[in-house]
């Protein structure tokens, strides 16, 4: 079936970790070891504005949407209050996820708190899943108890750029690793070839990567070089078999199968930091999830056209 995070550089927790995802025009997805710059905090909540996250779980009490005759979405309460926190870009159509997973085994509760940046072109949302729910833009989103690692669930955004081909160019997959590299061939499933990249001698991966229509799958970081092979104490790191299966099993939503797109996995101790990004004529869309790639998928599967 066809179905990053980097530490801050100030003081602030971990309301940055995605900034980098939409901003730049280079990347979409950020390198865990790379710092990133956290832009300045959109103003403070004007009263009456955007409706406090304290009272925002997975239920809806917003009012149908669409067009007359199409099934209702009711958005949860949470997404509306970020996206009235989103700034009106021309010609971009604003998309947001119609649910919020959750609880899983690695995340204790659903999204309850948000952190809107409004960057060029577009809007990039952070979801934080905090002890306590807190309002959208608050200062203590990504910070104190809500700065763990813990309490990060994801992200969703949009991006519209020059043309078309810009679009599809900022979700291609980045280039395949060089020496000391070597390509192998290996499946991922039943009729699903991959290139497994590794060094001779590393019980590392460099990284393992296939294709499935018009999308393109990329596992990294600490990938183990086998298949199904237990972690050893020296390297920790994961086999590429369970993940890559469970990634193709969950498949990428029938609704994003026309559009150009590119998922990356970066195994890490902390969780399987997934992000999706798929390009739709000029407007790049995203999302991505810091506990699994199910999550990240499932974000990306409920993403719908917001009437902002």
């Amino acid at each position: 079936m066809v179905r990053g995070a980097p530490q801050e550089t100030r003081s602030g927790g971990n309301r940055g970790r995605f900034v980098s995802l939409l901003v730049g025009g280079a990347v979409l997805l950020a390198d865990c070891a790379t710092p990133v710059a956290v832009p300045n905090r959109p103003p403070a909540l004007s009263p009456g504005s955007a409706r406090s996250a304290a009272t925002a779980t997975t239920s809806s009490t917003t009012p149908p949407t669409g067009s007359s005759g199409a099934p209702a979405i009711r958005w949860p309460p949470l997404v509306v209050a970020a996206m009235e926190r989103v700034h009106p870009v021309a010609g971009l159509r604003p998309e947001a996820p119609t649910s919020l997973p959750g609880p899983t085994a690695s995340l204790p509760s659903t999204a309850n708190s948000a952190w809107v940046e409004n960057v060029s072109g577009g809007y990039l949302v952070s979801l934080f899943a905090c002890p306590a729910p807190l309002p959208v833009d608050s200062p203590n989103v990504g910070t104190g108890a809500c700065g763990a690692m813990s309490s990060i669930y994801g992200s969703f955004g949009a991006r519209k750029l020059a043309s078309p081909e810009a679009a599809a160019a900022l979700v291609s997959p980045a280039r395949t690793p060089g020496s000391p590299c070597v390509a192998t061939t290996v499946t991922v499933a039943t009729g699903i070839p991959a290139t497994l990249y590794v060094t001779p001698g590393d019980p590392l991966a460099c990284e393992l990567r296939w294709t499935e229509g018009t999308w393109s799958f990329l596992l990294e970081g600490g990938l183990s070089a086998q298949r199904t092979a237990t972690p050893t104490p020296l390297d920790g790191a994961a086999p590429w078999g369970p993940i890559a299966r469970s990634i193709v099993r969950q498949g990428v939503a029938r609704s994003l199968l026309r559009a150009r797109g590119t998922l990356v996995a970066d195994v890490a101790p902390d969780g399987i930091h997934t992000s999706l990004r798929w390009a739709m004529g000029d407007t790049v869309y995203q999302a991505g999830a810091e506990h699994g790639a199910a999550l990240a998928l499932a974000l990306a599967d409920s993403m719908a056209p917001h009437p902002g």
